[in-house]
């Protein structure tokens, strides 16, 4: 080889290498810009071996960022992956990317029925929580349902996870209503069931409740939302509120939250009988105050979100009571694990001011929350896992991709 031809090789080469560091050195810049969250709700599975939480992942890769006065302008390229956490530590298990085209909105978790997570992303989705493997999109559906090809909805309102039935029910493009099952994939004809409003069921489920549960299903809920006031165990009603609001109490219970963002409140206590056709009775009329020296600010019940009633822990018996460090919306949520009696065994500052989702599984707490700017405000930034029995957290942070220390 010449020379010449040697030094135009070389040339190229050196050009590549710096083509190469540049935009290395680029994406290092941009990656600092880049976004990551969890689109809610976010799901719990357990086998014999594990327990996880399942998670939809947007992470929005930085294309260009500039800011000018008091300005940001930035791009992203979004993409999406199912990731699988573990439900005790809280470490990543593992993560596989779905799509980066997202054609049809809004991305997101529909629900769970066994060890499969129902999904909206472009299309009907389902994958096992475990292994993350795909067990059903539009293609495996219309493969078992040659009936359907062609009629599947592109448009997520169309499809509701039915969690009475363990299923989705769907709405075909001609209109008619099926039910699918992830475990065999075949769609069979939906009714909807009719309202009945017999005098049993009017007795035993109340429109109040009703209500009370389909909003504790909602993510993004307001802090009085999360909880109740009242509850009852073993013929002993127990209460969290001011003096001034039991010298007003009705004696019954009562689903409804105490609002109120400055207000004290102490727990109470009293034996009582179930009279027919007048509620509760006490048998000493006058509520006694078992912590009389403990105030805990807009506080409450954490409520059971598949009930609507305070959650009930046993072991020993007691209950999670949510309240604020400071008055205000911004206060962040402290939690106390009380007695039946109204001692704390522990307590501790989850650190954010509002929780979108939260899941209890009878020996773990799940919060779901956002304390990062840059992550959508209906976005998920942070978990936290707390063990109920002994008030110790494990936090992962979605944004970094690791383990909150």
């Amino acid at each position: 080889m010449s020379p010449v031809a040697k030094g135009c090789t070389s040339t190229v080469v050196i050009i590549a290498l710096v083509a190469v560091s540049f935009v290395f050195g680029l994406r290092s810049c941009l990656s600092k810009f880049d976004e990551r969250s969890a689109i809610p709700p976010i799901l719990f599975f357990k086998n014999d071996s594990v327990s996880v939480l399942l998670s939809l992942i947007k992470f929005s890769k930085a294309n260009s960022y500039e800011r000018t006065g008091g300005f940001t302008r930035k791009t992203v390229s979004n993409y999406y992956h199912i990731q699988c956490n573990d439900a005790v530590t809280g470490e990543k298990i593992s993560s596989r990317e779905i799509t980066s085209d997202i054609k049809n909105f809004p991305e997101k978790i529909l629900g769970a029925e066994g060890h499969h997570a129902w999904a909206f992303i472009n299309e009907l989705m389902a994958f096992d929580a475990f292994s993350l493997a795909t067990v059903a999109d539009v293609k495996m559906i219309e493969a078992k349902n040659p009936t359907l090809k062609g009629m599947l909805p592109t448009e997520s309102q169309y499809y509701e996870f039915n969690d009475a039935e363990k299923g989705i029910v769907f709405k075909a493009n001609d209109g008619a209503q099926w039910i699918i099952h992830s475990n065999t994939l075949i769609a069979t004809p939906y009714v909807q069931p009719q309202n009945t409003f017999d005098k049993s069921i009017a007795e035993r489920l109340s429109r109040q409740l009703q209500d009370r549960l389909k909003d504790l299903q909602k993510p993004g809920l307001d802090f009085n939302q999360l909880k109740v006031n009242q509850d009852t165990s073993n013929h002993h009603w127990l209460g969290i509120y001011s003096s001034e609001e039991i010298e007003t109490l009705y004696k019954k219970i009562s689903l409804m939250p105490q609002s109120g963002q400055d207000v004290r409140r102490q727990f109470y206590n009293a034996v009582y009988d179930s009279v027919p056709y007048r509620g509760i009775e006490f048998n000493d009329p006058k509520l006694l105050a078992s912590t009389a020296d403990t105030y805990y600010l807009n506080g409450g019940f954490l409520a059971d979100k598949q009930t609507g009633k305070a959650i009930q822990l046993n072991d020993p018996n007691g209950y999670l009571l949510i309240h604020k460090k400071v008055i205000g919306a911004d206060g962040e949520i402290i939690i106390s694990r009380i007695l039946n009696d109204g001692r704390t065994l522990w307590q501790l500052n989850t650190g954010v001011s509002k929780w979108i989702d939260y899941k209890f599984t009878g020996n773990s707490l799940f919060i779901f929350a956002n304390d990062n700017k840059e992550v959508s405000s209906s976005e998920c930034s942070v978990f936290i896992v707390v063990d109920c029995k002994s008030g110790t957290v494990n936090k992962y942070d979605y944004f970094k991709d690791a383990i909150r220390k």
